[in-house]
């Protein structure tokens, strides 16, 4: 087995594949619904780093707060379009397209 590297992995990194280590302060729960959580939280930190990454929600380009929260908005709305247009499977970025039309971009 090799990592992306091209470097062999060794023995303990083999091992450890084998298992998923969580680190809680959960005690009154199965762990199956402690992963079960984990995985929910998981997909939460997915969804922000999307949107930070595509949406670029760490730039704002005003300083005024009343525009800097009608770009925000504006930007949150149209990363609700996105995410529901991926679900529907109308939408496909390695494609570009949405519903067979070009996708012209907004950002």
């Amino acid at each position: 087995m090799r990592r992306h590297g091209n470097k062999p992995l060794s023995e303990t990194q083999i091992a450890y594949n084998r298992y998923v280590i969580l680190v809680t302060s959960i005690t009154d729960a199965a762990p199956e619904l402690v992963l079960d959580l984990y995985r929910q939280r998981w997909q939460i930190e997915l969804a922000f780093k999307r949107l930070k990454s595509l949406f670029k929600y760490h730039e704002i380009p005003v300083h005024v707060e009343a525009s800097a929260l009608a770009w925000f908005y504006g930007k949150l709305l149209l990363a609700a379009l996105c995410e529901m247009w991926v679900n529907e499977g109308r939408f496909s970025p390695s494609e570009g397209r949405c519903a067979g039309k070009r996708v012209v971009s907004l950002v």
